[in-house]
């Protein structure tokens, strides 16, 4: 049994109760004692139903009303009085009563009321014929209440607003018209509607009168409009929309209209959307209905709408959201790249950190569960986006958001489902952990956040969960990488320390200031080189290289040029790496350029090596010096200088090589030209030729092993040569490659000297492919 229920405040409070017999119903007023001012609160409420007595309450106090007791006794008194007297003339005569109401002008809210209640109590006994007339009646009464601000509006009006819903929900199939009437009323009106969803008994011809207006845009955008702003104060309108599977199919249409450029729009959708999933008791039942809305791939607004959810601004709960593994799943889904808006979207740091922490709880929830194809779809879908984070156009940069959020810590534990993967996802998945993400690490920035990110991850967790799966090898194999370059970075800042003047280095034998019993003085023509003796002095200036560095040195200081180590960048350090990788492969290297140019004679041309680091493992690959200087000299005074120091040499005993490097960052292929080391002869005798796996005419790397294809469709491949003449000259290389593993130079500033093919790196960390 339903009851009004009136709260209402005083210094002595007093409880009043009447009852009025209208349709079997009882109305209760209830008065308690609160402070300051009356105020009176309503509700109605199901005896029936306890727990609706609380929420009702909890629903209905934000719109209490001030009112004296005794006025609010009189007029619900008259109210029901007169209900009483118009529903007997009501169904005495229903057409007359209709068509006095509709010429009635003037009238007074609690009469007005009163004969919405006595049309739409009585309707189901009203015969056909005067139906239509009885809707034409409600419409005329009811939008005078919207701009009115009667004492009694707010329960009154949902209570009477409810019940033309119910009338014309339990006659929609014969009257469609009205039905659809009342859609304008829910845009126009929506907040003041809002308080239906609370109650029950309203929840039937709300859910179609809801449903109809979902259906149109401008329907959405009443509800969204109307919604936003009052998820947070009024818990069981949520608990409603949230529920309703239409409702986050809506959102699942707004995000996927082509368009639509409503910020707004995207804005209501998205903090519902997250109210949803914060909420731990509604997230199971809308996930499903999320995933559907999903499905077709995210187009258009995806993007932006995403952005929206992951960091929505003046969002009433923070974005963080915690994860069910279902949920997981749907947000990776929901970042397919099949779209171009994954390009723009995954720019974002919040998203990258949302779609890793859902690639990382997707693996950790599915531990003991049964595995099934929508998990693996899940991983071979993530991998894409790995893809295309790697691939997008700001490089290198996403690449250590990548790492920092965990991406990598989410490939290799996911990699552990590879044996239930079909042959094409196993696939991506090798492809992400033994290529992309290691092909960045030429970039010296990237190379600093993996280092990083690898010292905030739980090595020892994550090497007991790689040891058990297909991943061990490319995570050893990226370990070593990492180590191994992060040795070439950690001496290229020792040097470029040493060459800004931060400390004093040696050119020769690197031996710094921290080691006791050193002086150390500079080059008096580039200021730059430091030496601790006049014996380095002499052997840095006729056998290392110096006099041709500090004759290029001077002039570009002369010239106003910033010499290239007092802003250190990646074409140095990748010159430093290229230097060390072509030292390590020295017989491969020399095996690669005797098979490729059988009938080359040697002594009258010179060879290039070139290294590829748009892919991992690099690309060797020998050139005719000659041809390269040709291309290389059109159109490019800058080169002019190191290609005549490399022409000069060429009558000399020693066979230098000038060696290009190249890598891949976003989108862009840079590339630089140096001269590297004294290699020897190159020259094969016939049994080396025979075991060779290197075919002639191949670009293969030094393992023998053919690349993958690099796809380069619609990508610029700005070439640029400008900084070559500002690089090392070989001897300064000649001088690194044969100096001491650099920590060891760091700590004790020792030279060791060793052979080609001596390498003094320690074997666990660096392994020769030869």
């Amino acid at each position: 049994m339903q009851r009004w229920m009136a709260v209402e405040g005083g210094r002595r409070g007093c409880r009043v109760s009447f009852l009025s017999r209208l349709h079997g119903e009882h109305a209760t007023f209830d008065f308690s004692p609160r402070r300051r001012r009356p105020r009176v609160a309503l509700c109605l409420v199901d005896e029936e139903k306890p727990s609706a007595g609380s929420s009702s309450s909890e629903i209905f106090a934000v719109n209490r009303l001030a009112m004296d007791p005794e006025q609010f006794k009189a007029e619900m008194i008259d109210f029901f009085q007169n209900q009483a007297n118009y529903s007997n003339d009501f169904l005495r005569d229903p057409t007359a009563f209709l068509t006095t109401v509709k010429n009635a002008q003037n009238l007074d809210d609690v009469t007005r009321l009163s004969k919405i209640y006595t049309v739409t109590n009585t309707f189901a006994r009203l015969p056909a014929s005067a139906k239509p007339l009885a809707f034409d009646t409600l419409f005329y009464l009811l939008p005078e209440f919207w701009p009115g601000a009667c004492p009694l509006e707010n329960i009154q009006l949902v209570e009477s607003v409810g019940l033309v819903f119910m009338a014309i929900y339990n006659e929609r199939d014969t009257f469609p018209a009205q039905a659809d009437a009342l859609t304008p009323i829910i845009k126009r009106h929506w907040q003041r509607m809002l308080p239906w969803f609370t109650h029950y008994s309203y929840r039937r011809p709300i859910d179609y009168i809801y449903e109809r207006a979902l259906q149109t845009k401008q329907g959405m955008q009443a509800v969204f409009a109307g919604s936003a702003a009052n998820f947070a104060s009024i818990p069981a309108l949520r608990d409603f929309m949230c529920m309703d599977p239409e409702f986050v199919r809506c959102i699942g249409r707004i995000w996927n209209e082509e368009d639509t450029d409503n910020e707004n729009e995207l804005g209501y959708c998205s903090r519902a959307m997250l109210l949803i999933l914060a909420n731990d008791s509604l997230r199971g039942r809308v996930v499903d209905a999320m995933a559907e809305a999903f499905k077709g791939g995210l187009q258009g607004l995806a993007g932006r709408a995403l952005t929206h959810m992951s960091f929505s601004i003046n969002s009433p709960v923070p974005h963080r959201i915690n994860m069910s593994w279902r949920l997981s799943i749907v947000l990776l889904l929901a970042t397919t790249p099949n779209q171009h808006p994954i390009q723009k979207i995954l720019l974002d740091k919040e998203v990258v950190r949302l779609c890793s922490e859902a690639a990382v709880r997707v693996d950790k929830e599915r531990d003991g569960r049964k595995y099934d194809h929508e998990v693996y779809e899940c991983f071979a879908t993530y991998l894409r986006c790995i893809r295309s984070l790697m691939n997008c156009p700001s490089g290198s940069q996403v690449a250590q958001e990548a790492i920092r959020s965990k991406h990598l810590e989410a490939l290799i534990c996911c990699s552990s489902i590879t044996p239930y993967l079909t042959e094409t996802q196993r696939k991506i998945l090798e492809d992400q952990l033994s290529k992309h993400i290691p092909t960045y690490l030429v970039s010296k920035s990237t190379l600093e956040a993996a280092l990083e990110g690898l010292s905030n991850l739980s090595t020892s967790r994550l090497e007991v969960a790689v040891g058990k799966t297909v991943a061990k090898d490319h995570w050893n194999a990226f370990l070593r990488l990492t180590f191994e370059r992060a040795t070439y970075l950690l001496y290229h800042k020792f040097l470029m320390r040493g060459r800004r003047g931060e400390i004093q280095i040696c050119d020769t034998c690197f031996v710094s200031d921290d080691i006791p019993g050193h002086t150390f003085f500079r080059c008096t023509g580039c200021k730059r080189a430091v030496y601790c003796s006049k014996a380095c002095q002499l052997k840095g200036w006729k056998e290392n290289g110096h006099k041709e560095e500090c004759k290029s040195i001077t002039n570009k200081v002369k010239a106003g040029e910033e010499v290239f180590w007092a802003r250190p960048n990646d074409a140095v350090f990748l010159q430093t790496i290229a230097s060390l990788d072509f030292r390590r492969h020295i017989p491969g290297l020399k095996s690669l350029v005797a098979s490729k140019f059988k009938e080359t004679p040697f002594s009258s041309k010179k060879i290039g090596i070139s290294a590829d680091y748009s892919v991992y493992p690099p690309i060797f690959d020998a050139f005719i010096l000659d041809d390269e200087i040709r291309d290389l000299s059109s159109g490019n005074p800058g080169m002019t200088s190191i290609l005549d120091h490399v022409r000069s040499s060429r009558n000399k005993s020693e066979n230098r090589f000038a060696t290009r490097v190249r890598y891949q960052e976003g989108g862009k292929r840079k590339e630089w030209v140096f001269l590297s080391l004294d290699l020897g002869p190159i020259s094969l005798d016939d049994s080396e030729m025979a075991t060779s796996s290197l075919e002639p005419g191949v670009v293969v790397d030094v393992d023998g092993r053919r690349p993958g294809a690099v796809d380069v469709t619609g990508r610029s491949l700005a070439t640029r040569y400008d900084e070559v003449d500002a690089l090392y000259l070989p001897a300064l290389m000649r001088a690194f490659c044969e100096s001491i593993h650099p920590w060891q130079a760091v700590q004790r500033g020792l030279q060791v000297f060793c052979a080609d093919d001596d390498w003094p790196f320690e074997s666990d960390i660096f392994t020769d492919v030869n």
